[in-house]
Parts: structure tokens; C-alpha cells; sequence
């Protein structure tokens, strides 16, 4: 069975969602939680000649205009910046851990001087030897 994939944009209007379905027709839900229910009626139409429910895969993208749009994307980007910082200082904390060995300390040094347990140590030191090889 070939999947249709069905394009749905979500814009909030301070009461609910309008929903336009791609080359369809557009709708409106008071929450994004109603919109695959609400799309598979508009689809089973039975004049519309589309694919069952069964092979229609739903990609739903909401839209916020205005302050809140704003807000919303900054808040998303911060917190996408934010693992991007902590995966950054994961690999600098392994590697850290593998250049302290490598002078010579003992792992119990190392986990004071990073301030974590010798088992932490062990996974870091096993951690940054696995991504050299």
C-alpha cells in the first residue's frame, strides 16, 4: 500500500486552531489534539476520490503570529541552543577526564578534581575512548 502524505497548517486564532489541509479545505478545532480526527472525516468524504485514512500519513505544522509567535521561537531556539551547549560540554568533560589519565592521575583523582564518582570517571574515561576510535 503506497502512503499519501497529507500537509496540514495549524494557525492559532485565540479561540482554537483554523486548519488548512493542503489542495482540501480548511476547518477549525479548538485544540491541535482534534485535528487528525477532524482530518480523517474531511478526507472520507466520499467524493473527494482520496486514499483511505489507513494510507495517509498526517504532517500537522502550527503557526503563531505576532508577540507570540516570537516568543514561542525564541524559547524553542534557547532550548535548542542549550543541548547544543550541554553536547558540547559533554565531549569536552570526556575528554578532560582522558587528558587528567593520561597525565598520569588516578581515577579516584580524577573524580575529586571533577567532582563525581569513580564509576562516573570509568564511563567518562570509556565514553571519550570510544568516540577517538
Amino acid at each position: 500500500m503506497v502512503h499519501e502524505l497529507t500537509r496540514a497548517q495549524a494557525t492559532w486564532r485565540g479561540q482554537g486552531w483554523q486548519v488548512e489541509v493542503a489542495g482540501v479545505d480548511t476547518f477549525w478545532v479548538r485544540r491541535l489534539s482534534e485535528v487528525p480526527d477532524a482530518t480523517r472525516d474531511l478526507l472520507a468524504v466520499p467524493d473527494r476520490g482520496e486514499a483511505p485514512w489507513e494510507a495517509v500519513s498526517l504532517q500537522v505544522s502550527t503557526r503563531l503570529e505576532g508577540a507570540l509567535g516570537e516568543k514561542t521561537r525564541s524559547a524553542i531556539e534557547a532550548v535548542l541552543e542549550a543541548r547544543r551547549a550541554q553536547e558540547r560540554a559533554a565531549v569536552l568533560y570526556r575528554r578532560t577526564a582522558l587528558s587528567l589519565q593520561e597525565s598520569g592521575m588516578s581515577g579516584a583523582d580524577i573524580a575529586q578534581v571533577l567532582g563525581v564518582s569513580r564509576q562516573r570517571v570509568s564511563q567518562l574515561l570509556k565514553e571519550a575512548r570510544q568516540s577517538t576510535s
